[in-house]
């Protein structure tokens, strides 16, 4: 209905930054559930980009930036296990701001607001117990886009995440593959995990 009523998304202009967002429900609100999805996400984030195609418009903007590598580094470290305070402390001090593609600030204010606080002031922020996923564009003028594809692609890491085995096999390939080696500067990390999410059937 929107796209017949004429409905434009992020490729129709320049400056139309649009974004579809998605608010998931954790299972539960520990620190150790948290760390694997963060884990997931850190680990599927290029594959999740290339899959959405951004647009260039959005591109420009930055709203779906990456976490900090140094705070990648530390989250994908083999004895990385902080308590809620800590992982808190850990992303704010390398990640103080929303305009990331998987923004943790309306969970922190849900979970601790006066923890927050001490890192980020924003009036924008709103307090709800859930992720916020702002990377996929909106392309609604376009027939062939539908939510689901969206969604679907984000299920893909719900999977990953409720399989812890499989969740360590791959945060140690990604780790892997963000060291210095003759094997890394000529492969892609889309290429591989969409290779190892193939043949574990995720996709």
């Amino acid at each position: 209905e929107l796209r017949r009523a004429g409905a434009l998304g992020s490729r129709e202009a320049l400056y139309y930054a649009f974004g579809l967002q998605l608010n998931p429900e954790l299972p539960d609100l520990s620190a150790t559930t948290l760390v694997r999805y963060l884990q997931a996400f850190a680990a599927l984030y290029e594959w999740l980009k290339a899959r959405h195609q951004i647009d260039f418009s959005r591109k420009l903007t930055s709203y779906i930036e990456p976490w900090s590598s140094t705070y990648i580094d530390l989250l994908i470290s083999e004895d990385y296990a902080p308590d809620m305070e800590k992982l808190m402390r850990d992303y704010l001090h390398y990640n103080p701001t929303r305009n990331k593609a998987l923004d943790l600030l309306p969970l922190f204010a849900h979970l601790n607001s006066g923890l927050l606080a001490e890192y980020v002031e924003d009036e924008r922020i709103k307090s709800r117990p859930t992720l916020h996923y702002r990377l996929p564009d909106c392309d609604i003028d376009n027939p062939d886009w539908h939510f689901s594809t969206v969604w679907n692609d984000w299920v893909v890491l719900e999977q990953l995440v409720a399989n812890a085995d499989d969740l360590s096999k791959l945060v140690t390939e990604f780790r892997n593959s963000r060291k210095l080696s003759l094997h890394n500067l000529t492969h892609s990390w889309i290429d591989t995990s969409d290779q190892w999410l193939r043949s574990g059937n995720y996709v």
